[in-house]
């Protein structure tokens, strides 16, 4: 007989542990954390649903799922006018950003990088 915590996958009974410089996430790990997540969400809402067995597949015609944030409204705000002076939009911006930390080393910063080429830049000194 096999012992029922022996097959969960990491993540799913806990918490993962903090390790700085540790790899990114595997798959095996974003899996049992997803199937933590959806056991909890069934165990406070009183639902049956299913626990999943694999990731999704990306569907970049199709529809994406949606998820709400508190975050201050300055916040969401000035990315807004940011994103709106650079043609994009924020949906972009947060998806971009939410995948290169996902993607990231444990304890590691998600930096913005200015590119080396583009389009006009200005100034930093102030015009005289």
């Amino acid at each position: 007989m096999t012992n029922q915590a022996d097959d969960l996958l990491p993540g799913e009974a806990a918490s993962l542990p903090m390790e700085v410089g540790a790899p990114p996430v595997s798959d095996a790990e974003v899996l049992g954390v997803w199937r933590r997540w959806i056991r909890q969400s069934n165990e406070r809402l009183g639902r049956d649903e299913e626990l999943p067995t694999e990731l999704p597949l990306p569907n970049p015609g199709g529809k994406t799922p949606m998820f709400s944030f508190r975050m201050p409204m300055l916040l969401i705000l000035r990315a807004r006018a940011r994103a709106d002076r650079e043609g994009v939009s924020l949906a972009k911006v947060v998806t971009t950003f939410i995948d290169q930390y996902g993607r990231s080393e444990i304890g590691s910063e998600v930096k913005m990088v200015v590119p080396a080429a583009g389009g006009p830049r200005r100034s930093r000194r102030g015009s005289k």
